[in-house]
């Protein structure tokens, strides 16, 4: 049994979008076009969802459909992302947690959208009949639809069902707990989460929040030479490159990014001071998705410096789960008493990252705690920010 390849993965994902405003027999017309793949006849359901928790409307939030030919048996089921709706917003928006379906903590905004529809697909199931369990079951989504696909893919892996989970460009769905089960019991081999470097949506939430799973599975798809934008998000711009390549092309791609990261890694260690004290002169510095790399970069080295190996976001640095946003916030919330004796390598790292929000005339007098916590918040408010835009733009696929 094989993953479904990068180019039906994107329509498929693009056409999670139609399930808004198509009906059945223009959705099942446009999957007929794909190439390569079969459909079984009368097998395409639209899933009504709710999105919003002030605002809650019901709407299309995706599709079911049956493969054939030499995938008989097997089920793709795709949701959306986020429209021109404001409960849409809101539930990107809303970062309080409640059990997901592992029973650990997940984003409450994407659980109740979940749960919305959730009992549509127990009911395409059971209708199928204990005999006729799917062979295999595809989750598929960009956005809001690629953390949905995530709850999707941890709820049918719970029931022992074969599962693939692709997200493309979604946010963190859950807390480490979440992170740690699914990294855990869905193999690496059913796993693409691809990521543009320079999306700012799959940056939040930020640390408790993880990517799930976060220790394989990664796409990172190029984004370091563009600054990091909302429109960096949108499926047609951030994410065409991966129609025409294989997953072992990305793959190997993913794997030099890496290999770069872990390269100025050893640089940096070489370079001594010189790394730390040149951040805050970085060129064409606001917004740059390098700049984000090398202030991570810094900080690892950092805290490497310190003998502090048991940060998740700085042993699994280089991944492409974390940013240097995870690393201060989980910083601040495990070793907050020591970074208090925070050296002057510290302070000019946060001035890079002043330096990063625009900010060069407000450079940072000491390296305190509450100087520490006010520069997170800026970064943090920031990378939402820019977030919100984004997820306002991704339905302009």
């Amino acid at each position: 049994m094989n993953e479904l390849n990068p180019a039906s993965v994107y329509e498929f994902a693009r056409l999670g979008y139609e399930a808004k405003t198509c009906d059945q027999a223009e959705l099942t017309r446009q999957l007929r076009t794909f190439p390569h793949l079969k459909l079984e006849a009368n097998s395409t359901t639209i899933l009504t969802g709710a999105a919003g928790f002030k605002s809650s409307t019901l709407s299309g939030f995706g599709f079911w459909v049956e493969l054939g030919g030499a995938r008989q048996g097997e089920v793709v089921l795709a949701t959306r992302g986020t429209m021109d709706s404001w409960a849409d917003i809101e539930t990107d928006m809303d970062f309080p947690c409640v059990l997901g379906p592992t029973g650990h903590p997940v984003h409450q905004g994407f659980q109740n959208t979940f749960q919305s529809y959730v009992q549509q697909i127990e009911h395409l199931i059971h209708q199928r009949g204990p005999n006729r369990r799917p062979k295999a079951i595809h989750c598929i989504g960009h956005s809001l639809g690629g953390a949905l696909a995530n709850l999707n893919a941890a709820a049918f892996n719970e029931l022992g069902l074969t599962t693939y989970l692709y997200s493309l460009a979604a946010p963190r769905v859950g807390r480490w707990t979440y992170a740690e089960h699914l990294s855990g019991s869905l193999p690496a081999a059913r796993i693409r989460r691809i990521a543009n470097q320079s999306d700012v949506v799959t940056m939040v939430p930020c640390f408790p929040y993880m990517h799930a799973p976060y220790q394989h599975g990664h796409v990172l798809l190029d984004g370091s030479m563009f600054k990091i934008s909302a429109n960096q998000h949108r499926l047609g711009v951030g994410y065409t490159s991966m129609k025409n390549r294989s997953w072992d092309q990305l793959l190997r791609d993913t794997q030099g990014k890496q290999e770069l990261l872990k390269q100025r890694l050893t640089g940096a260690l070489s370079a001594g001071d010189g790394f730390i004290e040149g951040l805050s002169r970085f060129t064409g510095a606001m917004f740059s998705g390098e700049l984000l790399n090398v202030l991570s970069n810094a900080l690892h080295l950092l805290m490497k410096r310190a003998g502090v190996g048991g940060l998740t976001s700085v042993q699994f640095f280089g991944t492409g789960a974390f940013t240097t946003l995870d690393q201060i916030a989980e910083i601040l919330c495990s070793y907050a008493r020591g970074a208090a004796k925070a050296t002057q390598q510290v302070k000019l790292w946060l001035n890079g990252v002043m330096a990063f929000l625009g900010r060069t005339g407000q450079a940072v007098a000491d390296a305190s705690i509450g100087t520490i916590r006010y520069v997170f918040n800026l970064l943090r408010n920031a990378l939402e920010q820019l977030a919100k835009q984004a997820l306002q733009k991704a339905q302009s696929l």
